[in-house]
């Protein structure tokens, strides 16, 4: 980092980028692998897509597989496991009824919400080990990065 103009830092967009991609494996390590043991009943794009779904509401294929970043035949493959566990419905849209609309059941919520206290109750401990102003620095980064990343 340096200084510009009026006394601005400037920040190497490279080492932001390498910074980045070095959270990968630790994320992947101590959030990621921790929740995996306790929610393996569903896998982790099919929890996004329940995420996802309970945020904003009903989606099409297309736009779930672009918001996920996976191909046709992937997300019909999550859709049609989604749909056998119950945890979401399949419609044809209002306007356009060759359009098919997913949308999150009271069972999808239900299942959602059992496995993110299941994923709090194991990431918990470890987050609590941290100094307070440890957990000020990482909330703010996460927000951050979240509001960044989604749009």
């Amino acid at each position: 980092m340096r200084e510009g103009k009026e006394g601005i830092a400037v920040v190497d967009t490279e080492l932001v980028v390498r910074e980045v991609l070095g959270l990968t494996p630790l994320i992947q390590r101590h959030v990621l692998r921790p929740i995996e043991r306790c929610a393996g009943r569903m896998g982790p794009n099919q929890r996004v897509i329940l995420r996802l779904l309970r945020e904003s509401g009903p989606h099409t294929m297309a736009q779930l597989g672009k918001a996920i970043s996976v191909c046709r035949q992937q997300m019909t493959g999550h859709i049609d496991e989604l749909l056998r566990k119950g945890l979401v419905t399949r419609s044809p849209g209002e306007r356009d009824r060759r359009t098919v609309l997913i949308a999150i059941t009271p069972q999808g919520l239900e299942a959602l919400d059992r496995q993110e206290r299941e994923a709090v109750q194991v990431l918990y401990p470890i987050f609590d080990e941290y100094s307070q102003s440890q957990k000020a620095g990482l909330l703010e980064t996460a927000r951050t990065m979240r509001e960044l990343m989604h749009g």
